[in-house]
């Protein structure tokens, strides 16, 4: 047990600065391993993905996992000058202002649950038969759920647009507001401990209904946040002990474990899988390269996630080959979102027409259902050469962020490891962050909110001074 602990978070505490020691690289060092893993699954596993300009292709993705790993030991030695200074009456103050906000946040949520089922009204009772069926077949539930979208406006639903456009304010605060109430959860008023739990199990039901995954992995890593920064903080205090990082690596692991299985049950469900043993199953065209059991038998449900899973790991590599034969079209910082570019074309202007997706189309790799890698959504903007670049500034902001989630007090720095961790899982798969409106419009409030507090204007510093007194 003591060489886990060691090997984990070591035992020496400076490098150069003091802030590159192995605890502080061990976020770093799992991402590589698993990016790592990302293209041995990738080439070796059961697809027969074609890679095009092989030796540019595993290039470029080293430079980019090279850039990343710089970048991080960079931004673990950055220090800044007279930041403001974060004690236990800031948190105070700000867990009175965000007590209420977890009830408006669950409110909110709940309305957003009919709107997204296309009620016009709150009527509970059909409601829950809605959600009910969904439950009972989760597969039934994603196909009703994909056929409501396409038709429904947002004068359809309760609400109307005013509540469409109040859902973009809110799309700031959303995540930012449950996961404070995760971490301080202890520190909540007892009236906010109950609505963060309602807000969370509300999450569960509505996504196993519809049938799908991201957001019960976002409960995943809700959850998980509070122990990782605890069992950090500890280490950073000199405090650590092994019982702590044995609880760390069976939370982890249990939570991976039910993601996994929720997952296999989910693509089970929807029915695409069950048709492996058939000589058609393919992804985008490409068919599994694997020794199926005879027509009489049924693949083992092991097969069937070890299949699924390999698609949504590395189809996004796939996709990021085929693109570095076509051109590149700069698309000035819109690019890399899928919001963005879907938000700007259906109200502004065409510019999907410049994405790398939807270029692809020409190749059979189609943009509404193929994953495209985090290095090809950067790509529509910085090209792929480019994305060097942008790895080694993610990089820096991550390694910055990290430290300071660790040692100092911030809760913008804490709220950060949710987004860092949702960015790393999905480097093969998508730019997430940036996928929906919430994630890319709260993780750039948090991030300003930070910068703010490390590089305080005058005012700011008298409104922190002022909440000492």
């Amino acid at each position: 047990m003591k060489m886990l602990k060691t090997k984990l978070f070591g035992d020496n505490h400076f490098w150069r600065v003091g802030e590159s020691s192995s605890a502080y690289l061990l976020p770093i060092r799992l991402t590589m391993i698993y990016l790592i893993f990302s293209i041995i699954v990738y080439a070796f596993g059961p697809f027969e993905w074609v890679t095009y300009k092989p030796v540019l292709f595993y290039g470029l993705i080293f430079f980019y996992m090279a850039a990343l790993w710089c970048g991080y030991r960079v931004g673990l030695m950055r220090e800044f000058s007279n930041p403001i200074v974060w004690t236990e009456k800031h948190t105070d103050v700000m867990l009175r202002i965000v007590c209420p906000l977890i009830v408006l946040n669950f409110v909110v949520y709940i309305i957003n649950i009919f709107r997204d089922y296309g009620f016009d009204n709150l009527n509970f009772i059909e409601l829950g038969k809605q959600m009910a069926i969904g439950l009972k077949n989760p597969g039934l539930g994603y196909a009703l759920r994909y056929q409501r979208v396409q038709v429904l406006q947002g004068s359809d639903v309760i609400g109307g647009y005013v509540f469409s456009l109040f859902n973009y304010f809110w799309a700031f605060f959303k995540l930012p507001i449950s996961i404070i109430g995760m971490i301080y959860f202890k520190k909540l008023k007892l009236y906010a401990k109950i609505f963060t739990v309602l807000y969370l199990l509300a999450t569960i039901v509505f996504y196993m209904s519809i049938g799908t995954n991201i957001d019960i992995l976002h409960v995943f890593l809700f959850l998980e946040i509070g122990m990782i920064l605890k069992t950090f903080t500890r280490w950073y205090k000199k405090e650590l002990q092994k019982k702590d990082v044995v609880k760390l690596v069976i939370s982890l692991l249990a939570g991976f474990a039910f993601v996994a299985c929720y997952f296999t049950w989910m693509m089970v469900s929807r029915g695409g899988i069950n048709n492996l043993d058939k000589p058609d199953y393919n992804v985008g065209g490409v068919h599994v390269d694997i020794e199926l059991p005879l027509q009489t038998e049924t693949p083992s449900i092991f097969m069937k996630f070890w299949v699924s899973f390999s698609s949504y790991f590395t189809q996004g590599y796939y996709g990021m080959s085929q693109a570095l034969t076509l051109p590149w079209t700069p698309m000035f910082g819109l690019g890399n979102s899928l919001f963005a570019v879907d938000f700007v074309t259906e109200h502004i202007y065409d510019i999907e027409q410049f994405t790398y997706q939807l270029k692809l189309e020409a190749l059979g790799w189609k943009s509404g259902l193929q994953w495209h890698s985090i290095y090809t959504w950067l790509a529509n903007d910085f090209s792929f050469y480019g994305v060097i670049v942008a790895m080694f500034l993610i990089g820096v902001l991550f390694g910055e962020m990290f430290k300071d989630a660790v040692k100092g007090t911030n809760p913008f720095a804490k709220i950060s490891v949710f987004y860092f961790m949702l960015m790393m899982l999905f480097i093969p798969c998508n730019n997430q962050i940036a996928q929906r409106a919430d994630t890319l419009f709260s993780f750039v409030l948090i991030v300003l909110c930070w910068f703010l507090c490390k590089h305080p204007p005058a005012f700011l510093r008298k409104i922190f001074k002022g909440a000492n007194v």
